[in-house]
C-alpha cells in the first residue's frame, strides 16, 4: 500500500461557521430493532464472552438490546485463560450460553457437537472472505470475529535516521520486499548501532511464556503456509514435510545475530523486555501483531511513528507476499438450546453487525451538538463487518469527498474486540483515504484500538466522542476566546483613549504656549516699534537740546568775561581773593590781575578819579 505522504500531515479544517460531518458508524453500538420479544416463548441470549477486554462494551450492547426490543440478553465474560474450562462448567447448565466461541478447527473438534449451522446468520453473511469461516463439510460451524495481523514492526524515525547514514542499503522502506534486503539492512544496522543509538536491529527474542509464541506460533506459521500452499493443503495434513524449515531458520538466526541482546542472555529475557526495547528506541524491528500496539502506546510510542512490514525468510515470490493475518476466534450457536433461543441469538448478532443507531453515532451528535450547535451532520450508514463492508466503507469516503456538501468526514465505529475492528484494515479502505481530499478523522472503537485506516488518515481520534472534538470547535470555549478579545479590545481602546487624551493635553498645553509666545511675539514687536519710536522720539530731542545748548553755550561763552579777558582785559582780586572793581581801591593795596593766560602781583599806588575826558577809551 502507498503511503500517504503529505497527506498524513495536511491540517483539518477549524470549522468557523457551517460545518457538515460525515459519520460513518454503526457497528456494535447501537440498535435497529428485532422481531424478537423478552417472552420466554420468543427466546433469549446468552453470550459467553472469550474477551475479558471488551467486557464493558458487550454488556452495554445487551443492556441497550433488551431496552429496545425487550429480549433479554445476558453477556457473562470467563477469567483470563479460564475460557474453556469456564464454557465446559457452562454448557452442561440448564440455563447454557446460546453463543460462545471455540479456537479454530482444533478447539472446534471438542464442541463439534454443540455447534448449530450458521450459514443463514448475518455474520457470516457479511463475511468479506466466505473461506475465513469454520465448516464442517458444507455446515457452516463458526464465524471468525477476531481477524488480526502480525509481521516485523518498525520504527519509522530510526529507520529514517539508518537511510540518511553513508552506505545504507536502502533508500526507502519500500525497498525492503525480500529477505535479503532485509538481512543486509539488518546486518549494517548492526554495524552502525553505535552511531545509530541503538542496541541492535531486533528485539530480544525471549522464550518464556510471555514471549515464545511469537516464534513457535506465530513464525512458524509461514512455513507452514508456504508448504501447505505449495501442496494444496486444505485440512490438517498427517505429517509435515518442512519444506521451508531452512527459511524458518534464516529469519530466526537473523533475529538471534542482530540483536539488541547476546545470545547467550536471551534465556532471561521475556516479551515485556521485547516490548520495552521496543517502545525505548533500542531496537529498529520488532516481531509482533496488531494487538502489540496497546502497550506500545502505553509506553508512550506514537501512531505516526510505527509501521508494519511482512516477515521475510527468503521463500521465492515472497516479493508478492503480505501481512499475515488470520484468525483463532470463532462465534458458535449452541445446536442444543431451543429454536426460540437460537433466533433470539441471530437476531441478536444481526443487530450488533448492522445497527444504524449506535452509541458511536449518538456520541457524535451528543458532543458536536454541546461543542458547535450549528454544525450539520450527513450520514452514511455502511456495514461495519460482513463481506461488503470494506467496500461500503470505501465508496462512502469517496462519495462523501466529491459531494461537496462537506468539509470534513469521520469514519466511526464504537469499540469491540480487535477482530471486530478489523475491516478498517483493509486496503481498499486504506486506499480510499489516501485518495479523499476533504481532511478525515479516523475513530474507531476505543483508545487502545489501533488499524490501518488510523495510519492513513489524516488525523487519528482514540474514540468516537474525540472525533466530534476535532471536527469542530468549542462554543464555550469561542465565546471565552471572543470574550477575552473583546475585553483586550477594551482595554487596547482605553489605552489608545488614554494616549490620545494625553496627547491633546499636552497640544491643549502647547498650543496655550505658542498662543502665549505669539502674543509675546507680537507685543514685543509692537514695543520695539514703539521703543524706535521712543528712541527716535528721544534721539530728536537730543539733537534739539544738543543744539539748543550748542547755542546757549555759544551765547554763554560769547558773555564770558573770560572771553573778554582774551581781548586783554584782566580781572581784579583783592588780597583776600575778592573780585573787586577800582572804585573799591585805595593805594597801597595788594592786587592780584588775571588775564586770560596769566596773573599779576601788583600794588596800588594811586587812585585816580576819571574824569569826562579821560572815561572815553
Amino acid at each position: 500500500m502507498e503511503e500517504k505522504g503529505s497527506m498524513m500531515n495536511r491540517t483539518i479544517k477549524a470549522a468557523v461557521g457551517m460545518v457538515a460531518i460525515a459519520a460513518m458508524s454503526v457497528g456494535t453500538l447501537g440498535a435497529c430493532g428485532s422481531s424478537s420479544s423478552s417472552d420466554d416463548g420468543k427466546g433469549k441470549v446468552y453470550y459467553l464472552n472469550f474477551k475479558p477486554e471488551s467486557n464493558d462494551e458487550w454488556q452495554k450492547l445487551a443492556k441497550d438490546y433488551t431496552k429496545e426490543t425487550g429480549v433479554e440478553v445476558k453477556v457473562q465474560t470467563a477469567a483470563s485463560g479460564t475460557y474453556e474450562q469456564t464454557l465446559k462448567s457452562e454448557i452442561a447448565k440448564s440455563e447454557a450460553p446460546t453463543l460462545f466461541q471455540v479456537n479454530g478447527p482444533v478447539g472446534y473438534q471438542n464442541w463439534k457437537s454443540y455447534t448449530d449451522d450458521m450459514t443463514d446468520t448475518e455474520p457470516y453473511k457479511q463475511l468479506i472472505n466466505k473461506d475465513v469461516a469454520l465448516k464442517d463439510g458444507s455446515k457452516v460451524v463458526g464465524v471468525p470475529y477476531a481477524m488480526e495481523t502480525y509481521g516485523l514492526i518498525y520504527n519509522k524515525d530510526l529507520l529514517a535516521k539508518y537511510i540518511a547514514t553513508d552506505g545504507a542499503k536502502i533508500k526507502d522502506v519500500k525497498d525492503i520486499d525480500n529477505f535479503d534486503t532485509l538481512k543486509a539492512v539488518a546486518d549494517d544496522i548492526q554495524a552502525k548501532k553505535d552511531q545509530l543509538g541503538v542496541k541492535g536491529a531486533f528485539t530480544s527474542a525471549g522464550f518464556d511464556s510471555s514471549s515464545d509464541w511469537r516464534f513457535k506460533t506465530h513464525l512458524a506459521n509461514l512455513p507452514l503456509y508456504y508448504e501447505f500452499k505449495d501442496d494444496n493443503i486444505t485440512k490438517q495434513p498427517a505429517t509435515v514435510k518442512g519444506t521451508y524449515l531452512p527459511e524458518y531458520k534464516n529469519i530466526f538466526d537473523l533475529y538471534l545475530k542482530d540483536s539488541t541482546t547476546e545470545p547467550t542472555q536471551l534465556s532471561s529475557k521475556t516479551g515485556d523486555d521485547a516490548t520495552s526495547e521496543f517502545s525505548l528506541g533500542e531496537a529498529v524491528f520488532y516481531q509482533n501483531g496488531t494487538w502489540a500496539w496497546t502497550d506500545l502506546q502505553k509506553n508512550g510510542m506514537k501512531a505516526e511513528s510505527i509501521g508494519m512490514l511482512p516477515i521475510y525468510t527468503g521463500v521465492k515470490g515472497e516479493e508478492s507476499q503480505g501481512l499475515a493475518t488470520g484468525s483463532e476466534n470463532y462465534w458458535c450457536i449452541n445446536s442444543k438450546a431451543s429454536d426460540a433461543d437460537k433466533q433470539a441469538t441471530k437476531d441478536f448478532l444481526k443487530w450488533v453487525v448492522t445497527s444504524k443507531t449506535g452509541a458511536a453515532l449518538q456520541d457524535i451528535r451528543n458532543v458536536i451538538g454541546r461543542r458547535w450547535p450549528a454544525a450539520k451532520l450527513l450520514l452514511c450508514p455502511v456495514n461495519v463487518q460482513g463481506f461488503e463492508a470494506a467496500q461500503q466503507i470505501a465508496d462512502a469516503i469517496g462519495k462523501l469527498d466529491k459531494s461537496g456538501r462537506v468539509d470534513e468526514i469521520i469514519v466511526a465505529r464504537g469499540g469491540g474486540s480487535r477482530e471486530d475492528l478489523w475491516v478498517f484494515n483493509a486496503e481498499v479502505i486504506a486506499r480510499a483515504a489516501y485518495r479523499c481530499k476533504v481532511p478525515l478523522i479516523s475513530a474507531i472503537g476505543h483508545e487502545i484500538d489501533f488499524t490501518i485506516l488510523d495510519f492513513v488518515a489524516d488525523r487519528r481520534a482514540p474514540t468516537p466522542s474525540a472525533a466530534a472534538e476535532l471536527a469542530v470547535p468549542d462554543r464555550a470555549e469561542l465565546l471565552r476566546v471572543l470574550s477575552q478579545l473583546e475585553q483586550s479590545c477594551q482595554n487596547a481602546m482605553q489605552n489608545r483613549l488614554d494616549t490620545a487624551s494625553g496627547r491633546l493635553m499636552m497640544a491643549e498645553q502647547q498650543l496655550s504656549y505658542d498662543m502665549t509666545r505669539r502674543k509675546l511675539t507680537g507685543g514685543q514687536a509692537e514695543l520695539a516699534a514703539v521703543q524706535k519710536e521712543l528712541d527716535a522720539a528721544a534721539q530728536s530731542c537730543i539733537q534739539k537740546r544738543q543744539a539748543q545748548l550748542r547755542h546757549a553755550a555759544a551765547l554763554a561763552d560769547s558773555l564770558s568775561p573770560y572771553r573778554v579777558l582774551g581781548r586783554g582785559y584782566a580781572m581784579v582780586y583783592d588780597s583776600k581773593g575778592r573780585l573787586c572793581s577800582t572804585d573799591a581801591l585805595a593805594a597801597g593795596d595788594k592786587l592780584t590781575l588775571r588775564g586770560a593766560a596769566h596773573t599779576a602781583e601788583c600794588m596800588v599806588t594811586s587812585v585816580e578819579e576819571l574824569n569826562e575826558s579821560t572815561q572815553k577809551l
